[in-house]
């Protein structure tokens, strides 16, 4: 559906399009936490985390799956000083960002 409309659909975008679809499962839902990452329109990375009904909040960092409940304090503590230090994508990155990511899935 987005893959008419331009070659690629913002983060932001898609974080909204899986909200809407697990909201219509709500009563039978999947159970299932999303995660969707990549980056936004400024070039900053972006993540988004879901519940199984749609519920969906920005975040810096998440762990999900079995091992989140080990990954996820030591993101707590080690992110907040990595990230501190990036210097955002140039143009040039991002459209290597995106070829990498289109012929990985």
């Amino acid at each position: 559906m987005y893959k008419r409309l331009s070659m690629f659909s913002s983060c932001t975008t898609m974080s909204q399009l899986l909200s809407v679809m697990l909201y219509n499962r709500r009563f039978f839902p999947y159970y299932t936490y999303n995660i969707i990452a990549g980056l936004d329109e400024e070039g900053k990375g972006c993540i988004y985390s879901f519940d199984p009904v749609g519920s969906y909040e920005r975040e810096t960092y998440r762990a999900g799956g079995s091992a989140a409940a080990m990954l996820q304090p030591l993101l707590d503590n080690q992110v907040p000083n990595i990230c501190s230090h990036l210097p955002l994508l140039s143009e040039c990155q991002k459209n290597d960002f995106y070829y990498v990511l289109i012929f990985t899935y």
